[in-house]
C-alpha cells in the first residue's frame, strides 16, 4: 500500500482542451453503466436520429433563450443574466431518470433518451459557458 506521501506527490494537469472530452467520455460511460446500455443503443440512436433528437436542442435552446431574455428584460446586471439563463437552460436529467425507475419500471428507450438529454446538457452547457467565457 502506497504512503500518503507518495499519494500527495501525485499531479493530474488536465488543459482546459481535454477537459471537454474527459467530461463528455465520462458522462457517457457513467449514464452507460447507470442504465445498463450497450455500444450498440448509441450507434443505434447515431444511425436512426428521431424526432426526439430535435425536440431536446430545440427545448435546450427555448430553455437557454427564455432564460437569458426573461432576466434581461428585468434589467438585472449581465452577470446575474449569464446565470439564470444558465440555470434554466440545464434541465435535472437526473431528476428525469428517478422518475422513469420510479414510475414507469425503467423502459428502455425513455432511460436512453433521457440519458442523452442529460449528456446534451452537459455539451450545450460547456458551449454556452465557452462562448461567454470568451465574448463578455
Amino acid at each position: 500500500m502506497a504512503s500518503p506521501d507518495v499519494l500527495d506527490s501525485v499531479q493530474l494537469n488536465f488543459s482546459t482542451n481535454n477537459l471537454l472530452g474527459l467530461n463528455l467520455a465520462l458522462a457517457i460511460i457513467m449514464f452507460g453503466v447507470a442504465l445498463e446500455l450497450k455500444w450498440s443503443d448509441f450507434q443505434y440512436l447515431e444511425k436512426n436520429p428521431k424526432g426526439f433528437d430535435f425536440g431536446v436542442f430545440a427545448h435546450n435552446f427555448l430553455a437557454f433563450a427564455n432564460g437569458f431574455l426573461m432576466v434581461k428584460r428585468a434589467r438585472l446586471p449581465f452577470q446575474d443574466v449569464k446565470t439564470i439563463a444558465i440555470k434554466t437552460g440545464i434541465q435535472n436529467s437526473g431528476l428525469g431518470l428517478v422518475l422513469i425507475f420510479s414510475f414507469f419500471s425503467g423502459l428502455r428507450g425513455m432511460a436512453l433518451f433521457t440519458a442523452w438529454w442529460g449528456i446534451w446538457d452537459l455539451i450545450s452547457g460547456i458551449i454556452v459557458t465557452g462562448f461567454w467565457r470568451k465574448y463578455s
